[in-house]
């Protein structure tokens, strides 16, 4: 990609950034610069999500080496929604954007948590009952108490920044770069060191907490701090050090008795833990060192959203319809399948107009 390069604006007096393609077209209409990077982020998280899915659950009856290698993976997949967040702060938190547009892009965020959630917890609750007309009232109560499956999680909290986007948009616009690393390292310390402190010591150490702010919105400011405020992004060598350090961290500390007890530490597992955030760092700093993004990487990124909402259900298919058996050796079959059933699903389903917009 070497023809229509141009430098982005940085900062807030527009200085400092990455190169990008001008005249990319959003859904609006509106043009904006287009940077391959970011299609880069979006394809490797979308992809570690669904390989994380596709991983035997906490209840799978696994032993020996197959436990610690899904923990393992597991570990490692874990910056994948720190990098979407940074991707949304990266790409969000600069723009000039009415409170009525940030208000509409919420909406249709909250439009896919409704029809996807409540799909997806109408069909827990009949696949748990068999009951039709009782599982379709049920699944109201499921998606509002948070209930429907897991992958609903994200869609709620996503929900909760965009809210939010207008006071960050304010905040960092004003903020100096001191400031701007005081607040992030602020919920750094109180949202990731302090609780990691404190999981490893199996008790309360430190009992010190932020009231205001939470470890996703340090993701926001991170994302935007990397692409409008970094002088200089750190060499390659550096990032992918960083990566192995983060895995050997991982590989290191795991446990290794069962899923299960992975997800209860919360010190190395989930996505607040200080390894979890230096990888996602890495993973995105990383990529902003990437200038071309090829058809593949474009089309994975273009239906990241969609793949998102539909993966899952090829998976509990997988698992209520052809019972197939939880292992750590089918993981890599099962996760090819659904994953290119979900791309296709996906593209498939933005050929309709009006569907599009909701999985942009």
């Amino acid at each position: 990609m070497t023809k229509g390069l141009a430098k982005l604006s940085g900062g807030c007096d527009g200085r400092r950034g990455q190169k990008g393609v001008k005249g990319m077209q959003q859904a609006d209409g509106a043009e904006k610069t287009y940077f391959p990077f970011i299609d880069w982020l979006k394809a490797v998280a979308i992809l570690a999500v669904v390989l994380l899915h596709c991983l035997p659950g906490e209840n799978a009856a696994l032993t020996g080496r197959s436990v610690y290698f899904a923990q393992l993976i597991h570990g490692c997949c874990n910056f994948a929604v720190p990098v979407f967040v940074m991707v949304t702060g990266a790409v969000l938190l600069n723009r000039e954007e009415s409170l009525r547009k940030t208000l509409r892009r919420t909406a249709r965020l909250a439009l896919a948590l409704l029809i996807f959630g409540w799909a997806a917890a109408f069909l827990e609750a009949y696949f748990q009952s068999r009951a039709l007309a009782a599982s379709m009232g049920q699944a109201v109560l499921r998606l509002l108490g948070g209930e429907s499956w897991s992958f609903t999680w994200f869609l709620y909290m996503m929900i909760g920044v965009y809210l939010m986007l207008p006071l960050f948009r304010i905040f960092v616009k004003n903020a100096t770069d001191a400031a701007l690393i005081y607040v992030m390292a602020a919920l750094f310390v109180f949202n990731s060191i302090i609780p990691a402190i404190n999981g490893l010591a199996g008790r309360t150490v430190l009992d010190f907490s932020l009231p205001v702010g939470s470890v996703y919105a340090l993701y926001l400011l991170l994302g935007y701090y990397f692409q409008h405020r970094l002088r200089q992004a750190p060499p390659a060598w550096l990032c992918v050090g960083g990566i192995c350090l983060c895995i050997a961290v991982f590989a290191v500390l795991m446990p290794g008795n069962s899923v299960a007890e992975f997800e209860t530490l919360g010190w190395l597992a989930g996505y607040a833990p200080p390894a979890a955030a230096v990888l996602a760092c890495a993973v995105f700093l990383l990529a902003k060192l990437v200038n071309t993004a090829g058809a593949g990487i474009r089309i994975i990124a273009q239906n990241s959203f969609g793949i998102y909402l539909i993966h899952c259900f090829y998976i509990n298919a997988s698992r209520y319809l052809l019972r197939l058996p939880e292992g750590l050796a089918i993981t890599p079959p099962l996760f090819i399948c659904v994953f290119s059933l979900a791309l296709a699903s996906s593209a498939a389903l933005r050929k309709i107009r009006p569907v599009r917009k909701y999985l942009m």
